[in-house]
């Protein structure tokens, strides 16, 4: 489907600069902010605390990504309330997003995977020795 819309693939297929498609996990930068605990899928306090401490570190902007999220009270309670967890994704894939748009190669490796493809902020393959 992406490349039947003619979006841009980088470091995989040219298409429209103007419409680049990256491919973001959204875990990957929760684990960074939160560690392994789980915020998705579930009313327990245990979640409910993950997605505040979740939301309160992307509004403090402590993530390697340089960026701070500013939320009004009610968008904020809506992510934290979101016991599935997809809203919260959706935020943490726009960090990601927001973070690409700003990188010389939207932050890919010079080299990417052909098959596998590149997420967006994840380090880089460390060469071979």
């Amino acid at each position: 489907r992406l490349l039947a819309a003619g979006v841009s693939l980088p470091g995989l297929q040219p298409g429209d600069p103007a419409r680049v498609a990256l491919e973001g996990y959204p875990g990957q930068l929760a684990h960074e902010l939160i560690g392994r605990r789980s915020y998705k899928n579930s009313p327990l306090p245990d979640r409910l605390i993950a997605r505040k401490d979740l939301v309160d570190r992307l509004e403090q902007g402590r993530t390697r990504l340089g960026l701070r999220l500013k939320l009004g009270h009610a968008a904020r309670e809506q992510l934290v309330d979101d016991t599935s967890g997809d809203r919260l994704d959706a935020v943490l894939c726009l960090a990601q997003a927001a973070w690409a748009a700003r990188q010389p190669r939207h932050g890919l490796p010079e080299v990417v995977d052909p098959v596998e493809g590149w997420i967006v902020g994840a380090a880089a393959p460390r060469a071979a020795v």
